[in-house]
């Protein structure tokens, strides 16, 4: 069996019409949003604000080292 180009423009068409085609897309759109949206929490997470204070206080030690010519 083989299918032409207007065949296949027309399986594709009702596949985006139909009604379970868009809760389907609609559920892998809500997925990929959610895989998304953790991958960026978890990017944030290397800088939150436990992080940036604790990178704070080093490099004031390191400037305080500096400055008595410790380092």
């Amino acid at each position: 069996m083989t299918l032409d180009k207007d065949d296949v423009k027309e399986a594709v068409k009702a596949y985006l019409v139909s009604r379970e085609s868009k809760d389907e897309r609609k559920e892998v759109f809500k997925q990929a949003i959610t895989e998304y949206l953790n991958a960026q929490f978890a990017e944030v997470g290397k800088w939150s604000l436990r992080g940036l204070l604790v990178m704070l206080v080093v490099g004031i030690l390191y400037l305080f080292a500096k400055a008595k010519g410790i380092l």
